[in-house]
């Protein structure tokens, strides 16, 4: 236990050092007696840090999972959409790995992106997801469980360029990648009560259809069941998942 504390220690231990010393190697930096830079890290919440010996302006952590968009931001899951990126139209609504909403849609002139700026979807729950976009205000919008989750300006007067020549597809993004073993961004879950309108509803009606009891979900109804146990070219001891295809689980091991 004590050995692997010191192993813990020691490289934060270096990295003190190397701050301290760094303005004692090379060139005096103007007064030698003067603290440069102090970064005590004990703001406790937030992404920035301050420097105590106030010399230094406020700076961004940059934290890989601040707001769960690193790794793959733009790779979304769809929810549903029918568009084509190139020529900026259609529209595309889904989520990014960690569960950040995004809506995105095309006016011909442009590819407009929505996040949602606050909570994610909630893992093993029902979750009531609306996109609006209204052209005649001039706004784009988000609502997660009859909140809301984002909310952009845009041209006022601004509309959907159709994708005629695209397919709607519910569940699989049509212009996902793929792999041998199948397509990224194939929805993973339950879906009930799908509605697209011709209109851009307006808050109060997005509120009351979030607001109803949704039935809890039981693991045993959506947890993936081991049907590969009797698969003859499975080898037993090889990490992988129940169903399906996932990248080397075993390599860790």
């Amino acid at each position: 236990m004590k050995k692997e504390f010191l192993q813990k220690v020691i490289p934060v231990l270096s990295l003190l050092l190397t701050l301290v010393c760094t303005a004692c190697s090379g060139k005096e930096i103007g007064n030698p007696e003067k603290l440069l830079l102090s970064l005590n890290f004990d703001e406790g919440s937030g992404n920035q840090v301050l420097d105590s010996g106030g010399q230094a302006q406020p700076a961004e952590v940059k934290y890989l999972f601040t707001n769960a968009t690193a790794n793959g931001t733009e790779h979304i899951t769809a929810i549903a959409g029918q568009y084509n990126k190139e020529k900026k139209q259609g529209f595309l609504l889904g989520y990014q790995r960690y569960g950040r909403l995004c809506f995105q849609v095309g006016t011909g002139e442009e590819w407009l992106t929505l996040w949602a700026d606050g909570e994610n979807l909630h893992k093993y729950e029902w979750n009531h997801v609306a996109a609006v976009f209204d052209g005649k205000s001039g706004d784009m919008s988000l609502y997660l469980n009859g909140e809301l989750a984002g909310e952009r300006s845009i041209d006022t007067g601004a509309a959907i360029a159709p994708a005629e020549k695209e397919k709607l597809l519910i569940g699989k993004d049509a212009h996902g990648e793929s792999i041998a073993a199948g397509s990224y961004q194939m929805f993973s879950g339950y879906m009930d009560e799908l509605k697209i309108y011709g209109k851009a509803l307006d808050k109060e009606t997005i509120v009351a259809q979030a607001s109803f009891q949704a039935p809890e979900i039981a693991y045993e109804d959506i947890g993936l069941q081991n049907i590969l146990t009797e698969d003859i070219y499975k080898t037993q001891f090889h990490g992988g998942p129940y169903q399906h295809w996932m990248n080397e689980p075993h390599a860790p091991v």
